[in-house]
């Protein structure tokens, strides 16, 4: 009766959510990857071939401390300091890695879609994530155990997808699956110690651990997203661009990374200064997804949306903020690249009261955009 049950199983969506770094699901003010998860439906009923169910991965980010209630006040210090450790210098990404892809092992059956969403480190997560399951394919659940051989092929320098040992790999132990879609906010790719120093080769030997051979876009990939952040001007988060792979489909859906006012936390949230800002890129990415096929209870998100691209803008504090500055550089201007600012950007940029200038933006201020159609 549970075999049969299971040969008639339809189509299922498996969407991993991968938080920022220090980003938990229970903080005060959540991210925009923590408002999406608690916005998925739990079953898609107006699916075209019938209902699909839809289960959710969520995993807070790289350096948030887990304490029990009753542990000492000295473990939990420690586990604290552990932690913020991890988050600043970008350990602990690999276990978060692991753990997605067996979330995807033990659930995946043929024909189901795989939903990437992350922010900042997370978003760098789910995007090493594809490239894995890409490199080193999708093993089955009775083939977990090589995970770490999987993930040998990968970080490997010498060996591509398109390898034969990488081939045989993926046809012997498991799948290789498509990326239904990739939703990213502000990729940070400082996954060592941020590159502070002008020493190109020095940073390059701090960080020679957690860097990843491949977080570009692949030909397994078939719909991305990412939102970018024009304000954001410290070291510690420099921007990782998404592009796409020589090997991508010609006919995939092109790929779409447009840049939204705010920092850091105003792109991807779990600020509540910058919150109205976060907002706007969530209502963006969570249309996209829609659009894509993603069931949401569009009254549950809504509630918690107070977009508002006119509000006061506050630059990030903290201790990072100490640690030098390093402008983004966004599109220079022309009518091509015009639409891959978000629209509210030109609202507050055409606002002559607030004078929003970004320095992301060299070049934009003068530019007369009259004959340029609208974003």
């Amino acid at each position: 009766m549970v075999s049969n049950q299971i040969e008639e199983a339809k189509m299922k969506r498996l969407i991993v959510c991968c938080d920022g770094t220090w980003q938990t699901i229970s903080q005060k003010v959540p991210t925009n990857v923590a408002k999406l998860a608690f916005s998925l439906d739990g079953c898609d009923t107006n699916a075209p071939d019938g209902p699909v169910e839809q289960i959710v991965y969520y995993d807070s980010g790289v350096g948030t401390p887990f304490t029990q209630n009753n542990s000492s006040w000295f473990n939990r210090l420690v586990s604290s300091l552990k932690k913020k450790r991890q988050g600043a210098f970008g350990g602990g990404l690999e276990e978060k890695i692991y753990d997605a892809y067996r979330f995807l092992s033990l659930n995946y059956r043929e024909g189901d879609q795989i939903w990437l969403f992350g922010f900042s480190r997370g978003a760098y997560t789910v995007r090493s994530l594809a490239g894995l399951i890409y490199n080193s394919g999708l093993l089955h659940r009775r083939n977990l155990g090589k995970l770490p051989d999987a993930y040998a092929l990968y970080r490997s320098k010498d060996l591509k997808p398109s390898s034969w040992t990488c081939q045989e790999f993926r046809e012997r132990n498991g799948y290789e699956p498509d990326i239904h879609f990739l939703g990213c906010w502000d990729t940070v790719g400082a996954l060592g110690i941020p590159d502070l120093s002008e020493d190109h080769d020095l940073n390059e030997r701090l960080n020679e651990e957690y860097r990843f051979h491949d977080a570009q876009l692949n030909r397994k990939v078939l719909h991305a997203r990412h939102a970018c952040a024009l304000d954001e001007s410290r070291k510690a988060f420099p921007l990782t661009p998404m592009e796409a792979s020589r090997d991508a489909k010609n006919d995939r859906d092109p790929l779409k990374q447009i840049w939204f006012i705010g920092p850091h936390g105003g792109v991807g949230g779990g600020e509540s200064a910058n919150t109205p800002f976060s907002d706007i890129a969530l209502k963006w990415m969570a249309d996209e997804a829609r659009e894509k096929g993603l069931a949401i209870e569009y009254a549950v998100l809504d509630s918690r949306l107070e977009p508002d691209p006119l509000a006061e803008l506050k630059p990030p504090k903290g201790l990072l903020s100490a640690l030098g500055d390093r402008v983004r550089q966004a599109p220079e201007p022309s009518a091509e690249t015009l639409a891959l600012f978000h629209p509210s950007v030109w609202v507050r940029f055409d606002h002559g009261d607030l004078n929003y200038r970004p320095e992301s933006m060299q070049g934009w201020a003068d530019a007369d955009r009259s004959g340029w159609g609208r974003a």
